[in-house]
């Protein structure tokens, strides 16, 4: 009788245990940001990480750059979608205009996606002391998969604005326009109610204002970027919408069924 609860209680904890990692999403590893997938590169020890990040020594010239970025960055200026460029000239006096610049986390995903630096351009020991990026970078992103090619953005959606109605610091939405209010985001992106008809314990459902289900994986969030001497938390960028590691709606942070994540923030 004993073993058989043991036993019992040993195969209903590691149900719960596979449904957390399933709850958790799909991972980086073996996905496309997984290096070790790609053909022509070669990762020491197959490390999934390193390419971004740094455990230990982050490269001074990323120092500033959160998230221990162990990345090239790329030295290109863009041109954002109402042809502004993407560092901003202005000097934090009158009225901030409505593109400010790019944020970080937007330049990071651009450091390999615009295709003018290598995937495999990361920071790597020299001779046990120094520390400078690797030179065997060769491997580039192709050209029909570029983001930002000829350092170009103005037919992808807007990056390097504020989001409209949304004060500077992130923390005030003022209605108007086409935007939905993204302080009543969830996690799972649009204002929501819980659906008690299918959530049970151990899973969270939601529906979405016109009583869809709501499927995601992160929230829609916003990017930081100090102009002028002016900070702001409201800069529209890559990580609005995609996540990096996660790919189990394709790296978007929100499923798109529906043009789901699209109307997650457009009042259409």
């Amino acid at each position: 009788m004993k073993l058989s609860t043991h036993l019992t209680m040993l195969l209903a904890g590691a149900a719960l245990l596979v449904a957390g990692v399933t709850a958790r999403g799909a991972s980086v590893v073996g996905s496309k940001h997984d290096l070790n997938t790609l053909a022509g590169v070669s990762m020491p020890d197959k490390q999934v990480c390193l390419p971004c990040h740094a455990p230990h020594n982050m490269p001074p010239a990323n120092y500033g750059l959160s998230r221990l970025w162990n990345h090239t960055m790329p030295a290109n200026t863009y041109t954002l979608f109402d042809g502004s460029t993407s560092v901003s000239t202005w000097n934090g006096t009158g009225t901030a205009p409505k593109y400010v610049g790019l944020d970080d986390v937007s330049r990071k995903c651009l450091s390999c996606h615009d295709g003018t630096v290598a995937v495999d351009s990361y920071g790597g020991a020299t001779d046990g002391t120094a520390w400078a990026y690797s030179s065997s970078g060769t491997t580039f992103m192709p050209a029909g998969y570029q983001i930002g090619g000829g350092q170009n953005l103005t037919h992808d959606h807007p990056v390097g604005l504020q989001y409209p109605g949304l004060s500077t610091d992130g923390k005030t939405f003022t209605p108007g326009g086409y935007d939905k209010n993204p302080l009543l985001f969830s996690k799972t992106a649009r204002p929501v109610t819980l659906d008690t008809a299918t959530t049970t314990s151990g899973t969270t459902n939601y529906l979405d204002t016109d009583g869809n289900p709501i499927t995601g994986v992160g929230k829609i969030g916003f990017g930081k970027l100090t102009v002028g001497g002016v900070s702001f938390a409201n800069i529209v960028g890559c990580g609005s919408c995609h996540t990096p590691h996660d790919n189990t709606y394709r790296f978007l942070v929100v499923q798109n069924t529906g043009s789901q994540l699209c109307l997650s923030c457009h009042n259409k």
